[in-house]
């Protein structure tokens, strides 16, 4: 996201994950550069989200096409915390659980900052910059490339930022692979899994080639636009059961990847192309009073009610409400969910009772 806007609207942002870059030893001091020689023949990314704390592990290969061994500093950047963060947290970094190995070893790292993603190293390990967010933390490793493939995995947790035009989101630096040989990582793939019975998004930065599909139930909604002031294209992705699954072949990273929640309770979302109407404003707001355009009519009412159980999954058995619920791309009805066996947390429940106290007056 351009950072302007990013820090203007965000609330709450721990923009934390990173990829890997080779680093390099030159006048007194440490610095990234772009690597000749070792490529980055695969990368396997994996993202479990799990009661808003993202669960990262990722499996590198490279390839070394000398007769020699070469060793090489490599380094994990985190980027700093920012927004409405205490203080704390923007000395340290959020990541925890950090792991790194090759071939199954694990190996010792050192922690280290700097201003960006392509400045000299710091021997300094906290960050106290008032430009809160434009700094990183970098985790340094040493790794021996023998002649061949070496492999080479690390693995750590985070927890969601939040701004208010997004329940929550995650970002990962994928353009550090560009600093391999060939600038290009060769076989990319990528799991997402925020869960079961979600609705999120994913910037759609991996071209036209890519592979996208849905391991599981669910469909991959749309290519849109979600925010006015983010130029990057994003695809909706729903998913009942299963996660999303993008795999492209000798891809150079551009961008980063943005991917979650826009609204927790409501499918629907306000952009620039498209406006909610009033039945999806009430879901959005928890609230059924003082409309800008009249008061809810008792059928408004009734969708209002039956938007929670669609965005569920539920197969209505009433026509009316089923040729509603299927012009919006969210909806994939299962014939096999029962009204039972739905649940809601507090905060529906408690608006769909205010809501059925409404339709009886």
């Amino acid at each position: 996201m351009k950072f302007i806007y990013t820090f203007l609207f965000l609330l709450l942002c721990l923009n934390l994950s990173a990829n890997d870059g080779a680093y390099y030893i030159g006048g007194g001091t440490i610095f990234p550069m772009k690597e000749s020689k070792i490529v980055m023949d695969k990368e396997v990314l994996s993202f479990k989200v799990i009661n808003s704390e993202c669960y990262v592990t990722v499996h590198f290969e490279f390839f070394n096409p000398e007769a020699a061994n070469r060793k090489l500093l490599v380094g994990f950047q985190a980027p700093q915390a920012y927004g409405d963060v205490d203080e704390e947290s923007i000395k340290y970094p959020q990541i925890f659980d950090f792991k790194v190995s090759q071939n199954n070893t694990l190996l010792p790292y050192q922690l280290k900052t700097a201003e960006c993603e392509d400045c000299p190293l710091r021997d300094e390990q906290t960050i106290s910059s008032n430009q809160a967010g434009s700094e990183i933390f970098v985790y340094l490793f040493e790794i021996d490339f023998k002649p061949g493939t070496t492999v080479v995995n690390h693995s750590y947790r985070f927890k969601a930022s939040s701004s208010v035009t997004n329940h929550e989101f995650y970002n990962y630096i994928l353009k550090t692979g560009s600093k391999w040989a060939g600038q290009k990582i060769k076989d990319l793939t990528v799991n997402i899994d925020l869960g079961n019975d979600t609705y999120f998004y994913v910037s759609d930065i991996f071209g036209e080639k890519s592979s996208w599909s849905v391991n599981g139930i669910g469909k991959i909604t749309s290519n849109t636009y979600a925010w006015d002031y983010d130029e990057t294209s994003h695809k909706m992705i729903r998913i009942l059961s299963g996660n999303l699954q993008i795999r492209c072949l000798d891809w150079n990273p551009q961008q980063n990847l943005v991917f979650g929640i826009i609204n927790e309770h409501c499918f629907e979302y306000e952009d620039s192309k498209k406006t909610l109407n009033r039945v999806m404003t009430a879901v959005k707001r928890f609230s059924i009073d003082d409309p800008e355009d009249g008061a809810y009519t008792k059928d408004e009412l009734k969708l209002i009610r039956n938007t929670f159980y669609a965005q569920k999954g539920y197969a209505f058995t009433n026509p009316e409400l089923t040729a509603y619920f299927t012009k919006f791309e969210w909806y994939i009805p299962n014939p096999n969910l029962k009204m039972n066996d739905i649940s809601f947390d507090e905060q529906v429940k408690s608006f769909i009772a205010e809501i059925q106290k409404r339709e009886k007056q």
